[in-house]
């Protein structure tokens, strides 16, 4: 868990918070107290620039005085129960009041007002206008809108009267605003009422003289057909007609249906009339008695026939004469059988004039009844005309005499009830309450102005950043170095301040990892320029070499060195030359420390990665380790160039700087997992530039107080103070 998170304690069994519960709590309110701390000009600044302006206005705003009036409004009882609506319905009372209080609020009778007393000439409601501004001139100028919105007008519940509110700064304005509103409505009502009652009887007399003549014309129209057309019985003889139509369609039905029975009996004689096989199964024949014996008589006169022809011969005279009577019977029965087929053609041209009467009569009944709902299609026309006139007529004289007898009293009656008195003192504002919370939102404010900014800032500032967010120890914080600060450059001193402490504390925390006698190398890195890294690595071997080893600081930035700069060194020849193998050794120069030795950067080479990649700085590693007891690297920074990270693969220790206020999380936490893909073994991070004044560390009371009075020394009677914290 974080430092700054908050634990809930659970006393849903009556438990108390544990020490653990206190100390997150604890460090959230020190985290938040060393925000405002650091961020007070902000907040002050925030508290300030709210508070002052808005509590200006608070107190400079004028007083506010209310005046109200009351009016009652009722519906007249005659009026109501001449109008009412036979059902029971018609709009509620609430409709009713809304529609009032919407005309007491209409521009007409505002501007009325408005113009009654003058009110552009009070200085809340200041227009530039006259005695003799128009209607139009006033609604132009937009005093109208603002008058509403100092109107108030509320029904008082279960009741008919109405509160007519007005507010204005001046108690005389207020008061005879509303009396000039509630006045000019009641007026301006009873006027209306009148002129449109008028206006309406005049219309509906029109109408009625109107319709008296329409119904007069449409009645003699009715009249005039009803003679001259015998419309009295159209709807007698229509059922006869009707019925008659439907008598003579059943029978030519009928007559249709017998004639095509007779019509098939007579094709199929005719067609089976040269076929006695097929004669012999029709049912007329079969049922015919005179054909049915001749048809016997014959069979027996030809199997006679046979009989004779076998035992006597064709020539015997009993067979010629038995042949004769076969003949005989064959013509009677041929001339039996056309009688038959005769008899049924006969039945069948009678069945089909029958059918051609009755068609001919249905057909001109078919006339009849069109002829007929032709004269009651003109006849119902007639009669709906002169009954529609008629009701309109009548609604038309009951809405007269309806309005006559309610024109003698008004629709609705408005009584001012209670007229607005001067209110004696002001309802408002309350200005000292009003002030109060204007101080408490400016408190709040002015907290979470720097709050917010603290979240949404997100460069590291303490070293808690860094442990919660690198996940890495920070080894110490250096102090930002303030011109005027008594030292003569960014180098350590034996002086005890807190500056040159810093240096000693990483001194102590990078000496715990070596191992020796062998030489240990430190790569000195940062995330971006500008960090401050070429700063700690001088400082840092300066540091080293006072503790009486001998340090070697290497210009590891062919790029852009800065250590000759420090020492006052000629940056060539340096460590690109002894590279190149275009020098030797002897190009380590010594300075003005004791123990401390400097490497320059040499000559500019702009293929760096490729030279530090080169197998000649192993070997030229491993010459110096046997001078030296330490070789700080001063490299580029991780971001811009892969400098870096190819040292990191020699160095056994890794030295990351930070600056802060400046440097990101997410541009150190790159630059961090960077060299660890480098595999390389990062020890601890240094906090540059640390403002300790401002930032006040989880500690600023106590490093306020006591630990900067720590470093306060006597020495032959001079007093140092220290130095490098702003």
């Amino acid at each position: 868990m974080s430092e700054d998170t908050v634990v809930v304690h659970d006393r849903r069994f009556g438990g108390q918070p544990d020490e653990p519960d206190k100390a997150a709590v604890e460090s959230v309110l020190h985290s938040s107290l060393r925000v405002l701390r650091r961020r007070r000009m902000i907040a002050a600044a925030v508290l300030v620039g709210f508070v002052v302006p808005a509590g200006i206005f608070v107190m400079r705003r004028p007083p506010i005085y209310q005046a109200t009036a009351r009016i009652l409004i009722e519906r007249s009882d005659e009026l109501t129960s001449v109008l009412k609506d036979p059902a029971g319905g018609g709009p509620p009372i609430d409709n009713f009041f809304q529609t009032q209080i919407q005309l007491l609020r209409g521009r007409p009778i505002v501007v009325k007002a408005i113009q009654e007393i003058r009110l552009w000439e009070s200085a809340e409601f200041a227009r530039p206008l006259n005695a003799s501004s128009t209607a139009e001139a006033v609604s132009r100028s937009g005093v109208i809108d603002q008058f509403l919105l100092h109107l108030t007008v509320t029904p008082v519940p279960d009741t008919h009267l109405l509160n007519v509110t007005f507010r204005a700064s001046d108690p005389d304005v207020a008061t005879n605003a509303v009396n000039a509103l509630t006045t000019t409505y009641q007026r301006e009502q009873a006027a209306s009422q009148g002129e449109d009652s008028s206006n309406l009887m005049g219309w509906i007399n029109d109408r009625l003289a109107e319709q008296r003549r329409r119904l007069k014309s449409s009645e003699a129209a009715l009249q005039t057909y009803m003679a001259s057309h015998d419309a009295v019985s159209v709807e007698d003889r229509q059922n006869i007609v009707v019925q008659k139509l439907s008598d003579l369609n059943t029978a030519v039905t009928r007559a249709k249906t017998e004639r095509m029975t007779k019509e098939a009996l007579y094709r199929q004689l005719e067609a089976v009339h040269d076929d006695p096989s097929a004669l012999d199964s029709l049912p007329i024949v079969l049922s015919n008695a005179v054909l049915q014996q001749l048809r016997g008589q014959l069979a027996e006169l030809k199997q006679r026939e046979l009989a004779m022809s076998q035992e006597f011969g064709d020539r015997h005279p009993g067979l010629i004469k038995l042949r004769s009577e076969i003949e005989l019977t064959t013509r009677r029965l041929g001339a039996e059988l056309a009688k038959l087929t005769e008899s049924v053609r006969n039945d069948f041209v009678a069945a089909e004039a029958i059918e051609q009467d009755l068609t001919r009569a249905l057909n001109a009944q078919k006339r009849e009844v069109v002829q007929l709902n032709q004269k009651s299609l003109d006849y119902g026309s007639l009669q709906r005309q002169a009954t529609s006139d008629r009701q309109i007529y009548e609604r038309l004289l009951t809405e007269s005499q309806t309005r006559g007898v309610a024109g003698k009293s008004a629709e609705r009656t408005i009584h001012v009830v209670e007229s607005a008195e001067r209110p004696l003192a002001p309802i408002g504002p309350q200005n000292a309450r009003d002030f109060l919370l204007v101080i408490a939102a400016g408190l709040l404010l002015a907290i979470g102005t720097p709050l917010t900014l603290e979240v949404l800032d997100h460069r590291i500032k303490t070293p808690t950043d860094i442990e919660q967010h690198l996940h890495l120890p920070c080894l110490a914080m250096v102090p930002k170095i303030l011109k005027g600060a008594g030292l003569r450059g960014p180098v350590m001193t034996s002086e005890p301040t807190g500056y040159n402490e810093a240096f000693r504390r990483i001194r102590a925390a990078v000496s715990a990892k070596t191992k020796p006698p062998v030489a240990s190398r430190l790569l000195v890195t940062s995330a971006a320029p500008n960090e401050g890294k070429s700063l700690v690595a001088v400082n840092l071997a300066i540091a080293l070499a006072k503790a009486g080893q001998r340090v070697l600081l290497l210009d590891a930035d062919l790029r852009r060195p800065t250590v000759h700069i420090n020492f006052d060194l000629n940056a060539s020849p340096g460590f690109s030359n002894l590279l190149r193998r275009d020098a030797d050794t002897q190009t380590i120069q010594g300075t003005s420390i004791p123990n401390l030795f400097v490497l320059t950067s040499g000559t500019d080479h702009f293929d760096a990665a490729e030279l530090l990649a080169s197998p000649n700085l192993q070997v030229l590693l491993s010459a110096l380790e046997t001078r030296f007891s330490w070789i700080i690297f001063d490299s580029p920074p991780v971001g811009p160039v892969a400098d870096a990270c190819i040292i990191a693969r020699v160095a056994p220790q890794t030295l990351f700087v930070v600056a802060a206020d400046s440097t990101s999380v997410g541009a150190a936490a790159s630059a961090i997992n960077q060299l660890k893909a480098a595999d390389a073994k990062i020890v601890g991070v240094v906090l540059n530039r640390a403002d300790l004044e401002h930032s006040a560390y989880y500690y600023w009371p106590y490093h306020q107080a006591q630990y900067g009075a720590y470093y306060t020394a006597r020495t032959d009677g001079r007093a140092y103070s220290r130095v490098g914290n702003s």
